[in-house]
């Protein structure tokens, strides 16, 4: 059936047929052919916006021009094609990608985790392999630009070049050293000392650390990025205490921890961090940004585009974020504001108005009973029941197009203008389109509107039938042979 469906697209006009569930082929108004077979099991579409096909539940492909993105076992497996090369994964094992938007020539990556990393590129450096912990090398991962190991963690190597190139060398995690870039000249030798040192872009003494036996007593300079210099002791996990002309930070058996800003003071406006005791205490300032959470009970993040509160967390939380957007086009973005909330896993609702427009876009979901999405221009997607959670997020899409027809009793989409509903597992259709209203039930019914208004209607299976206008009936026919005709 497989076989005799795919043929079946490369032909051109192919007919109207209704043998639901075993094969549906229908000929859109915009000039695109839908093809069904095997109820909800295979899907073939190719119209104006691409094509696509799957057999559910293992597999789906869509296609438009040189883009294209293939799911099987969804969500583990993805290939996308897009114009700067592919992408391929099985999550969580295994990642493959090739880019050709290098000027040189394409870059290819794989990873087999957590055991082999492997890529290849234009320059002769450029490819590299490494099977884990046995020996190898990567490249461009884990934000290093080469690492380098063997027998890890009796030896390894990192080579970065953020503002001039840097590299670490580290023997059992315990003895290493750095040469280059801005920590040139830190080494330790655990857990007797270590001294690390940190220089800004223009080669000034950032930090200057020292601490012996490690990781017990520290002490030395620690400015790291802020414009006051400031001196630190600690005796851990008891002590530490570090000070600038601006600010000051105090620990107490590491899990008691505050740092003030004094200039100004956080009562004016000036940042701070509370943690009494951490993890479970925390009250933060810094910048324009609010942090305090007092778990497992309350969380509260505020940010210039982002108020979010979360209550017995991960389970109730609330969202207000604002953006900017090109959706509809135009230049230069527009704002958009956004509010969510949720009951994990149970419900999530969402509401989102972009400025100049009237109207929100909304989304909610009871699960596992219904969700309803809806959208300014009128798009609608409502399905009863809705087992797949989270299903507004990217990589839950491809599960809830693949499973979704095996245990969706009532479905209804809507483009803004044309009305399709889905019942028993998405074999029964209604369909309200420009040429009129379409009707498919496995077995018993069909009617299928063609030219000058005139419907045809079918019986099981065709054995009996007739056509409909629009001074009502105007044929009757037993096998396919008008039997009556007005």
């Amino acid at each position: 059936m497989l076989v005799l469906v795919t043929t079946l697209t490369g032909c051109a006009s192919l007919p109207d047929i209704d043998l639901n569930p075993l094969i549906r082929i229908e000929q859109r108004p915009d000039g695109s052919t839908e093809i069904e077979a095997l109820g909800p099991l295979i899907a073939i579409r190719s119209g104006p916006e691409g094509v696509s096909h799957a057999v559910r539940p293992l597999y789906q492909h869509k296609a438009n021009g040189s883009r294209s993105v293939t799911d099987w076992l969804a969500p583990f497996g993805r290939h996308f094609v897009v114009e700067g090369g592919t992408r391929w994964r099985f999550w969580p094992l295994v990642w493959s990608s090739e880019t050709h938007q290098d000027s040189e020539g394409s870059r290819w990556n794989a990873v087999v985790f957590p055991l082999v990393f492997a890529g290849s590129g234009p320059a002769p450096n450029d490819s590299y392999f490494a099977f884990f912990p046995f020996a190898g090398r990567t490249h461009g991962i884990f934000g290093l630009h080469t690492f380098d190991f063997f027998l890890w963690p009796l030896f390894m190597r990192t080579h970065t070049e953020i503002t001039e190139p840097s590299d670490s060398w580290t023997v059992l995690l315990l003895g290493g050293w750095t040469d280059g870039g801005p920590r040139a000249g830190s080494w330790r030798l655990l857990p007797f000392y270590r001294h690390r040192i940190v220089r800004d872009p223009a080669g000034n003494l950032r930090t200057d650390l020292h601490t012996a036996p490690w990781p017990f007593f520290t002490w030395g300079k620690d400015a790291q990025d802020t414009e006051a210099p400031s001196t630190r002791w600690s005796l851990w996990p008891l002590a530490s205490y570090e000070s600038s002309r601006k600010w000051t930070r105090t620990s107490w058996f590491w899990i008691f921890r505050a740092s003030r800003e004094t200039d100004p003071p956080p009562s004016e406006g000036g940042d701070f961090i509370y943690e009494l005791p951490w993890p479970l205490f925390h009250w933060s300032r810094e910048d324009d940004t609010s942090r305090f959470w007092f778990f497992p009970f309350y969380s509260h993040y505020v940010s210039p585009d982002l108020d979010s509160q979360v209550f017995l967390p991960p389970l109730v939380w609330s969202r207000q974020s604002r953006g900017r957007t090109l959706e509809g086009g135009g230049w230069p973005p527009r704002s958009y504001e956004r509010s969510d909330f949720n009951v994990v896993p149970f419900w999530h609702s969402s509401r989102r108005t972009v400025e100049d427009r009237e109207g929100a876009d909304t989304q909610q979901q009871l699960w596992p009973l219904y969700h309803s999405d809806r959208t300014v221009a009128g798009r609608s997607n409502q399905a009863f029941p809705s087992l797949a959670p989270v299903r507004r997020f990217e990589f839950m899409r491809p599960f809830d197009e693949l499973y979704s027809p095996f245990w969706t009793l009532w479905r209804r989409r809507s483009d803004g203008s044309h009305t399709e509903t889905r019942l028993l597992f998405d074999t029964t259709l209604i369909r309200q389109e420009d040429d009129g209203l379409r009707v498919s039930v496995p077995f018993l019914y069909s009617r299928r509107p063609g030219r000058d208004g005139v419907s045809t209607h079918a019986v099981l299976w065709g054995l009996l039938g007739g056509r409909t206008d629009a001074a009502g009936w105007s044929a009757f026919s037993v096998l396919g042979f008008d039997v009556w005709t007005r």
